[in-house]
């Protein structure tokens, strides 16, 4: 599929991508690389780099070779990788997926103008991270929802699994806007490309914007360890307050297992056990032990 920059717009073309093109946009699948790339300077070593599982932007000396290795909002195991060329002014992406073209084609519609292919590529890669705020957002409202059952005494509502599972998802985030960010610093590495005050200026807001979607990562990651925090201060609590109880009933069963040992023994000279009150005796006792323990319980505040 191949799209040209005509008029600040993206455009459908039947032109081939050669060395002379210029402002010209193509994307092609894997397989289809692999049966130029011995045509194509580097093309193993770039099919290669493609096999990366991170977020790149390396430097040659002819061309620009990047990587997008970004993390499923789904499933924490899945992950969309693409690879692309910027060489002359124009951009090949490498994509055996829809993801390219989905992007492509959203951008084509939209009202951006785009004059060049530096001014599409900050707008592509902006597309990349386009609803993540809301996205993490979203995390954040889950993360406090958690947090308020568990102030409510919810502990048995609690699944930690997803407590754990919402900060991989946090981490993968986090490592992704992380690799975005020196995508910008790269640029300023390169020596073969000139960039416009305001392309420049552009990129330095991409730069910026995911600055603070890792920070808001960050942040988020950190919440989602307070939570766990909170969970096993709760647990702590509930444990205590079990043993407590124990405690507490342990205390008042042993004076009455020791009553009820003494006099269980039947020796024959316990006046008690021929006295004609003895077995009132021996209840009045018993409750009296429980009154006075529970009275010593109450003034001390273990109950």
């Amino acid at each position: 599929m191949n799209y040209k920059l005509v008029d600040n717009r993206i455009e459908f073309t039947d032109e081939k991508l050669t060395e002379n093109s210029t402002n010209m946009i193509s994307v092609i699948s894997t397989y289809k690389f692999t049966k130029y790339m011995e045509q194509m300077p580097d093309g193993i070593s770039i099919l290669r780099s493609n096999e990366t599982r991170y977020t790149k932007l390396d430097v040659k000396n002819k061309y620009l070779q990047g990587v997008i290795y970004m993390p499923s909002k789904k499933d924490i195991f899945n992950h969309t990788r693409f690879g692309y060329l910027i060489f002359n002014r124009n951009i090949l992406f490498i994509d055996s997926s829809d993801t390219v073209i989905n992007i492509i084609e959203q951008l084509r519609h939209s009202s951006i103008d785009m004059p060049t292919i530096w001014k599409f590529y900050y707008h592509f890669l902006n597309m990349l991270i386009d609803r993540d705020l809301l996205y993490l957002q979203d995390i954040e409202n889950s993360l406090s929802t958690f947090e308020n059952n568990l102030l409510d005494g919810g502990i048995d509502e609690y699944n930690q699994r997803d407590i754990i599972y919402i900060r991989k998802k946090l981490f993968n985030q986090y490592r992704f806007y992380t690799q975005l960010f020196e995508i910008e610093h790269k640029l300023n590495e390169v020596d073969h490309i000139t960039l416009t005050p305001n392309e420049d200026k552009l990129f330095d807001l991409f730069s910026n914007r995911v600055s603070v979607l890792r920070s808001e990562a960050q942040i988020l990651r950190d919440y989602s360890m307070q939570i766990q925090d909170l969970y096993e201060s709760q647990i702590s609590v509930h444990q205590n307050d079990i043993m407590k109880i124990l405690t507490i009933v342990t205390t008042l069963v042993l004076p009455l297992s020791l009553i009820a040992g003494w006099y269980g023994m039947n020796f024959k000279y316990m006046p008690e056990l021929t006295w004609k009150y003895g077995y009132q005796a021996c209840i009045g006792l018993s409750i009296l032990v429980i009154v006075v323990s529970l009275y010593l319980f109450k003034k001390n505040k273990f109950l």
